[in-house]
Formats: C-alpha cells, structure tokens, sequence
C-alpha cells in the first residue's frame, strides 16, 4: 500500500480494493495501538521475570511509570498479566485453631504495683 501511496492517491488504490477511507484509516491506527500494546507487553514480562512473579499488577504499574516512564492504567496491567499468567500469587488468610483452648496465665500480681 505505501508503495502505490507515492503514485496513485489513497482514494483510487481503495476504489481497486473495494475497502472505504474510513475502514482504511480505522485499520491503519489499530496497527499503531497493536504496536504500542505489544511493547507493554514485553516490559511487562521484563519486570516480572526480573522480580520472579512476586509483584502484583499495581506494584508493576508504578514501576513501569518509575523505571520506563510508561503511563498505563493499573486495570490494563491487570488484564495483560491475567491473559499471560503473571499475576503474583494471594497469600492464603491465617485461621485460628478452633480445637486448641487458648491457655490463659494466673493472675499473680492482681494489679498490686
């Protein structure tokens, strides 16, 4: 396309391929975000395999904004990393043992200072 675009204008090379302007210049920005998207990705992987997982996506947002000077929103990070299985992994909550009574001390000094 770049090649005729120096010989014919824009308008006759779609009219040969039967694409309108408009689906042209959609497809043509698209290309551009699919460019940018993929770089993200591979800074991404970068920080993560560099951490070793250990790193959450908001602890990976602020790093590539500190260390790339990339601004990308937490919820896009979070989705990039889910599609590619790099979300760190939650801590299970501690529970209490519920079959173990709990020993409490006797009372020695009764509050006599």
């Amino acid at each position: 396309m770049e090649e005729y675009k120096k010989i014919y204008p824009v308008s006759v090379i779609l009219d040969c391929f039967g694409v309108k302007r408009s689906t042209f210049y959609r497809w043509k920005a698209r290309g551009e975000k699919l460019e940018k998207r993929d770089e993200v990705v591979e800074k991404i992987e970068q920080l993560c395999m560099e951490h070793h997982f250990i790193y959450g996506y908001r602890t990976i947002t602020r790093l590539l904004k500190k260390i790339h000077g990339l601004i990308v929103n937490c919820k896009k990070v979070y989705r990039i990393m889910k599609e590619n299985s790099w979300l760190c992994r939650a801590r299970p909550k501690k529970m209490p043992n519920i079959g173990q009574p709990y020993y409490v001390t006797e009372n020695k000094l009764e509050r006599d200072f």
